[in-house]
């Protein structure tokens, strides 16, 4: 899977710069944390798509019982990484 390389890619891109010390540790948590979030966007993307060819688009009535599209979300629940606390460790 094209998504399962592109992310152990990126993270012994991203652990061979912290460990030689190019990178200061803020801005490793930042690269993981923005991996996290493009992993996650391609992901739903891909789930997306595949549902889409296999069932109907879901739906759901507005407020004047129109059948319109719903979109696909994700619920995260904790921490993706150092852009979703208020304070990074060093």
């Amino acid at each position: 899977m094209l998504l399962a390389r592109f992310k152990r890619r990126e993270y012994i891109r991203i652990m061979l710069r912290d460990v030689l010390k190019i990178a200061p540790l803020a801005e490793t948590t930042a690269e993981i944390s923005a991996l996290a979030d493009v992993l996650i966007e391609e992901a739903l993307r891909e789930a997306e798509t595949h549902l889409l060819h296999r069932y109907e688009p879901p739906q759901h009535t507005d407020r004047e019982g129109r059948f319109v599209n719903t979109p696909f979300a994700i619920l995260a629940l904790g921490k993706l990484g150092v852009a979703s606390s208020t304070t990074a460790r060093t």
